[in-house]
């Protein structure tokens, strides 16, 4: 299937791409290629670097000042809860609040965490 390439031709090309491609867009491909008359290397030549496609990537969403700020907020809140869980395990650890209040201490953070996670999703 494949013609031979002109001495020249092959001292240009040198670098070498490879890609795959599903069993039904492999027999579209072999279909084409065929029907074109020319390599599968020149084909995809013609196809792509001479074609005058303009392929445009998706824009992601960028993130807006707010959102900017909200997120900052965000991070310095869960600082802040962190630091709280870290002094309450503490003092409780150390006997100086009663179990009952470590409870509630750690039932209200939580709950905070909570949510926080629903607020994100």
């Amino acid at each position: 299937m494949q013609k031979p390439k002109p001495e020249k031709q092959k001292k240009n090309l040198k670098s070498v791409r490879h890609f795959r491609l599903s069993e039904e867009d492999a027999k579209d491909w072999d279909a084409k290629v065929a029907a074109s008359g020319m390599t599968e290397s020149a084909f995809i030549r013609l196809a792509v670097i001479q074609n005058k496609t303009v392929v445009q990537a998706a824009k992601t969403k960028q993130t807006t000042l707010e959102q900017r700020k909200i997120l900052f907020l965000f991070a310095q809140q869960s600082n802040n809860i962190n630091q709280l869980a870290h002094q309450v395990n503490t003092a409780h650890r150390a006997g100086k609040i009663t179990p009952d209040l470590y409870l509630a201490v750690l039932e209200q953070l939580q709950s905070i965490n909570q949510i926080a996670k629903d607020w994100v999703s």
